[in-house]
């Protein structure tokens, strides 16, 4: 076949079985620009072109591969085969067609689109074969009739002699130059079933044969259409938009039910195994029904090569199109890779993902599930009750109601005014105060985040919680003037925090102080500065500080700048407005937000009446006498004393110290989701500040009971933030694609445009050199002098010749010349 399409002068010159040509074919192809992939002969299925030798050398590389990143499947893995073996060397293919040729094996051929830069519209039928040239000519208007597909394929029958694919074929396309694909998928499907496929993705071209037939040329490969291209790119964005392929939850209580593989799941729907694995070591499936292909899924299970399958669980793709009635709607909904819990809700409970959970039981572990990382506005629906202490906490004990009495009296939230009070309190304990665990001493150094609007009233629930908590009078100015206590900072540097505890005493810098209480009223400062450059040692000091027992400052200093801090208190509170507490939620992996309580700063169930204001929580004395502490300056230098209980002046009761360590033992066989770690110590800590409000030193499993529903609250708090922070980085990165498509598609629409201004021009010139030599002329016939493929300018090259004077309308409306001419 001689032509100006490449496609066709080099798989139409061949008839199969011709195994001299063959080999010719296969260079010719690839010196012009097809990546072409053996196929078995007789099958669509491709082959490995290695050597025994090499290919075994592949998969023990392969093996050591996986063996060496830990996964547990290492030792049935095998190199990158099938497509990843296409030639775009043209010495190369010669020579392995040659050697498969000899040993009498006579391959098909295919090609691969991605890297050949060509797109396949794939229809089995005649019926989609219509309902393709439909789309063509509902999109463009152009009359398809008689359009035939570039190639016959030979369909495929049953051995029932029946069949399902039949007088269909393929429709080739170039890409032109300069244009992109999209890559987060390589096929869309259209109405009427006919595919579209453009990567990932290798199609047999003639002389190829298969048992059914042979595969035959009927026309040639054109440019890809716009319309096309549009649809493929609308496509891909659909794909896109959708639920990400393949997620895993880290919730463990689906992985824990997900943790057993897909085998009870598919083989109850009659899902059976084909004995064959792909590329990252997963079994196949073979979906229940009729199928051209026994390959109709791949199940991914733990020690996937492709999946991250820590957790316990994979996904399971889809790869057949006649999609099986049991995964339809998850398929619809979800595209074509899933969860096994999306498997179970779309086939039992219409998509409900709670409906399928609390029919198999699963109890999750902490707020981590569809429902936040999806919506987060259905997140804080749910988690709305929870994430205020409740009514039975604040009856619980007398010092509890007081506090909320006094901030319902300021109208500021009860639950920001307790960390206000219970941070201020951490700050004022002596230094050395230590709860012993079995993991060792813990301060009660005490870090919270109070979450709100800016008109939340955050600063003024740290005012009210600092009148119920007057300063003690061991902390006050001594005679000298000099600071004993540092009430409310700024934060500044890492450096700054040890430095609030030093002072001047002669000539010598020392530490002077050993409480200090911080507010920040926009923590977003904060967390700015935690993350520049000066700011780097500000979450490391307090990473350290929060627990308590180890020195602060800097120690490699000069003489005015070292600073060396031993038995320090600390209290932080930090005002966050929900969209600024991302950043710090970002230091996860750090361990920063795990030393933080969240608390949100909720004022919807104030009362409406102001109550009676129910004055300080404790007279100054109150902490020297729950703690026995020795206060006489004369005695103690300013420094209050523990006295005998000196560093464990609280203690957890011994029921509850037992339980502690069970907890303690308990995480470390099964360590806790990351923003979890602290969990315990941050328990103890609350409990232990929970037993001084209550005149106690001793932790109660009351003190512990009260505690966490503190941390539940708290953790409903930070789940939903976490849940907003991953939803608004999902809308920027949507946004930030979207307007770089945008960009794209306005680049792409001034190329065609300035395309189009030059074919415009042009026709306008050649229709007025025309009506010059010939006279004037008909709009029809002037029409007709165009060759076909420049006929759609012709109304705007018209009216293009007619504002530069290069043709009139004359009475009776032929077209003539004008009286300028085009230069």
């Amino acid at each position: 076949m001689i032509s100006d399409d490449k496609f066709a002068n080099t798989f139409g010159a061949v008839a199969p079985g011709d195994t001299e040509q063959l080999r010719k074919i296969a260079i010719l192809a690839v010196r012009n620009g097809f990546a072409v992939v053996l196929v078995k002969p007789g099958d669509k299925a491709p082959l490995c072109p290695l050597l025994a030798r090499a290919r075994n050398q592949a998969d023990r590389e392969a093996r050591e591969t996986h063996k060496a990143a830990g996964d547990a499947n290492w030792a049935r893995r095998e190199h990158a085969c099938g497509i990843a073996h296409a030639f775009t060397d043209p010495a190369e293919i010669g020579k392995v067609t040659a050697r498969l040729i000899k040993n009498g094996m006579i391959p098909n051929l295919g090609v691969e689109l991605g890297r050949s830069r060509m797109v396949v519209v794939d229809t089995d039928t005649a019926d989609q074969t219509a309902a393709f040239l439909a789309a063509w000519e509902e999109a463009t208007g152009d009359d398809m009739t008689g359009m035939v597909t570039t190639v016959k394929s030979p369909g495929s029958q049953k051995p029932d002699g029946t069949w399902p694919h039949k007088d269909g074929g393929h429709f080739w396309f170039y890409v032109p130059d300069g244009i992109e694909l999209p890559t987060n998928t390589g096929v869309v499907k259209g109405e009427g079933d006919w595919a579209v496929y453009w990567r990932d993705r290798q199609i047999l071209v003639p002389p190829s044969k298969r048992p059914e037939g042979e595969y035959r040329l009927r026309g040639q490969a054109t440019e890809l259409p716009p319309w096309l291209r549009e649809f493929i790119e609308s496509g891909a964005k659909a794909a896109g938009d959708r639920e990400p392929a393949g997620e895993i939850r880290n919730g463990d209580a689906i992985d824990r039910w997900a943790s057993d593989g897909w085998d009870s799941v598919l083989t109850a729907d009659g899902w059976t195994k084909t004995g064959r694995f792909s590329e990252c070591g997963c079994p196949e499936w073979t979906a229940p029904g009729e199928h051209a292909s026994d390959k109709s899924a791949t199940a991914h299970e733990k020690g996937c090569g492709r999946y991250d399958t820590s957790g316990g669980q994979g996904p399971i793709h889809i790869w057949t199109d006649n999609v099986p009635e049991c995964v339809a709607d998850a398929v619809a909904a979800r595209g074509k890779t899933f969860s096994k819990l999306t498997y179970v809700a779309y086939r039992d409970h219409g998509g409900d993902m709670d409906a399928a959970k609390a029919a198999l039981g699963i109890v999750s572990d902490e707020a981590d599930d569809d429902d936040l990382t999806e919506d987060p506005a259905k997140a804080a629906a749910v988690a709305k009750a929870s994430r205020t202490l409740p009514d039975g906490f604040w009856e619980s004990r007398r010092e509890l109601r007081h506090i909320r009495q006094a901030a319902w009296g300021w109208d500021v939230s009860p639950d920001a005014c307790l960390y206000g009070v219970l941070t201020r309190v951490a700050s004022m304990l002596p230094g050395d105060l230590r709860v012993v665990t079995s993991r060792g001493p813990l301060s009660l150094n005490l870090f919270a985040a109070m979450i709100g609007e800016s008109s939340a009233c955050k600063s003024t629930s740290a005012e009210r919680a600092a009148e119920l908590v007057p300063v003690p009078d061991w902390l006050t100015p001594d005679e000298d003037g000099g600071i004993r206590y540092i009430d409310l900072a700024p934060m500044g540097s890492g450096e700054g925090v040890a430095g609030a505890y030093m002072g001047e005493t002669g000539a010598k810098r020392r530490q002077v102080r050993h409480n200090v209480s911080y507010y920040i009223d926009e923590g977003e400062s904060l967390t700015v500065l935690m993350n520049k450059r000066e700011g780097a040692t500000l979450g490391q000091i307090l990473r350290t500080a929060w627990r308590g027992t180890t020195t602060i400052g800097q120690l490699n200093g000069s003489a005015e700048r070292t600073r060396i801090v031993n038995d320090y208190a600390l209290g932080i509170l930090v005002g966050y407005q929900p969209d600024t507490a991302a950043p710090l939620l970002d230091g996860a992996t750090k361990g920063t937000p795990q030393r933080f309580v969240f608390v949100l700063v909720d004022t919807a169930g104030n009362p409406d009446e102001e109550p009676e204001d129910p004055g300080p929580l404790w007279k100054p004395d109150h902490l020297a006498d729950v703690l026995g502490l020795i206060t006489d300056p004369a005695v103690t230098d300013g420094v209050p004393l523990l006295g005998e209980r000196a560093r464990t002046a609280v203690t957890l009761v011994g029921s509850l110290r037992a339980k502690v360590r069970a907890e303690l033992k308990a995480e470390g066989r099964k360590p806790p989701a990351r923003l979890n770690g602290h969990r315990i110590a941050t328990m103890v800590k609350l409990s232990g500040l929970l037993a001084i409000l209550s005149g106690r030193t001793e932790i109660t499993e009351d003190d512990w009971s009260l505690a966490a529903t503190m941390w539940g609250t708290s953790c409903a708090v930070r789940d939903v933030l976490s849940a907003k922070a991953a939803q608004d980085a999902k809308k920027v990165f949507r946004d930030k694609t979207e307007a770089i498509a945008e960009r794209a598609v306005k680049i792409e629409i001034d190329k065609i445009n300035a395309i189009e201004s030059r074919e415009v021009e042009q026709v306008a010139r050649r229709l007025a050199f025309t009506v010059s030599e010939k006279g004037p002329l008909m709009s029809s016939a002037l029409r007709r002098s165009l060759k076909a493929n420049r006929r759609e300018y012709y109304p705007d090259a018209v009216e293009y010749a007619k504002a530069r004077g290069w043709l009139v309308v004359l009475d009776g409306e032929p077209i003539g010349p004008g009286d300028a001419r085009p230069q």
